[in-house]
């Protein structure tokens, strides 16, 4: 959502007008007026508050395409959080990250999920199956479903899921090769 779509969005919700929106936001009337406009020379103080209040990334109010609208700090806002105690190298979790964590409801849709399971008197990272009574049947029970990942910024667990796709497409052919550099060019 950019910051156009956002305004729009505020004013239809709460039935603001500019001058309100502009309370809201704490910010002048005109420049209400000349962001609602397109005008893009938005200062960076101004547009820093409206992202804190707003609780959307300066990126996405930007519509950046140069980087991914990954780094947000709205969907963990209701979240609790865990360390983590361990590496899960496979899921790219680090020893020491923060795992933004929900409790966790069955559903369809959270096959494939990042998952803290609950067994041998501590938690687990697993990637949901979506049986939960597979998961009863070998002792472990689910609490709860990770929503995002932080070490310096929040980061979305589909982020983590594009990471891994990435890594995938990128192995070299033939594994058992190893390349390094280029290679050497000889004149004749």
């Amino acid at each position: 959502m950019n910051i156009i779509e956002a305004f729009y969005f505020i004013k239809r919700f709460f039935t603001y007008s500019n001058e309100e929106l502009a309370d809201h936001l704490g910010i002048s009337r005109q420049q209400v007026s000349k962001i609602m406009s397109g005008h893009k020379g938005i200062n960076a103080n101004i547009l820093k508050r409206i992202s804190i209040i707003m609780r959307i990334s300066m990126d996405e109010l930007m519509d950046n395409p140069f980087l991914p609208p990954s780094y947000h700090f709205s969907k963990h806002i209701y979240s609790t959080y865990y360390r983590c105690d361990k590496n899960y190298p496979e899921y790219f979790f680090k020893e020491g990250d923060t795992l933004y964590i929900r409790p966790f409801v069955h559903g369809e849709e959270k096959k494939g999920e990042f998952i803290l399971v609950w067994t041998n008197k501590a938690y687990q990272v697993e990637q949901y199956q979506g049986d939960p009574e597979q998961y009863l049947a070998d002792g472990k029970s689910i609490h709860f479903h990770i929503v995002g990942q932080s070490r310096f910024l929040y980061r979305p667990i589909e982020d983590i899921e594009y990471q891994r796709q990435l890594e995938k497409e990128l192995k070299p052919l033939d594994e058992n090769v190893r390349r390094k550099g280029r290679p050497i060019k000889l004149d004749d």
